[in-house]
């Protein structure tokens, strides 16, 4: 989204799957971008996310924190994680990863010495999800991800954004900027609300875990499974 800020002025860019729209530094402001992006956020709901890592993890609850540490939208939700872990006195400590072997060395420390490992929306963690499962299924860590994309591809559990309707708003955007004439730079950015808990079968199975509560099953297919 920056670099296609950067490139076109003028024609109008509708944002998708950014997490934050201040930070990647694209808009002036949430209520009036000013320019000539808008967009839908796609920021995870944090706060459900922690309170999910608390209700798997048995007491006492610790937490490793996994991400690239270099994407704007990833340590903005570090950050909101550590803040509301703070909050909850539950102890955590973030690790960055930024080869594959970083990933995998962090992930085994992580399922060494604490109760649960967290992995926010990273790009980085997201593309090599076939390391988190293979430590996953060798140790058995509780595993939250920050979406549903991430947990079928090897994580345990998520509380995730609806993404059919994130690019639902999406595309009302875009139609309201080309069919109805409306202003892009006095669009609003819209933050999406809609979230549902999910957790991996597969993963759940082979670590002997159990859902409970109002989890949905994702349909992992044995082509989505990585074996």
């Amino acid at each position: 989204m920056q670099n296609a800020g950067a490139a076109v002025k003028e024609t109008p860019i509708i944002g998708a799957c950014v997490s934050d729209f201040l930070l990647s530094g694209v808009v002036s402001s949430m209520d009036e971008p000013g320019g000539n992006i808008t967009g839908v956020s796609s920021m995870g709901p944090i706060d459900q996310q922690m309170d999910l890592v608390e209700q798997i993890t048995p007491y006492p609850a610790s937490v490793a924190i996994i991400s690239s540490g270099t994407e704007v939208g990833s340590k903005f939700e570090v950050n909101l994680a550590t803040q509301i872990l703070d909050e909850k006195g539950i102890s955590w400590k973030a690790f960055h990863a930024a080869t594959e072997e970083d990933l995998r060395e962090r992930m085994e420390e992580a399922a060494r010495d604490y109760a649960c490992i967290y992995l926010p929306t990273d790009n980085f963690v997201a593309s090599h999800m076939d390391i988190v499962r293979d430590v996953v299924l060798e140790t058995g860590v509780l595993t939250v991800t920050g979406d549903y994309q991430m947990c079928a591809d090897g994580g345990l559990c998520c509380c995730s954004i609806d993404y059919r309707e994130h690019g639902r708003k999406a595309a009302n955007q875009a139609y309201a900027v080309l069919e109805q004439d409306e202003e892009i730079s006095r669009m609003p950015v819209q933050e999406e609300t809609e979230t549902q808990l999910f957790y991996n079968p597969e993963v759940a199975e082979k670590i002997e875990w159990y859902n409970y509560g109002n989890m949905s099953a994702l349909n992992v297919s044995e082509e989505d499974s990585q074996e």
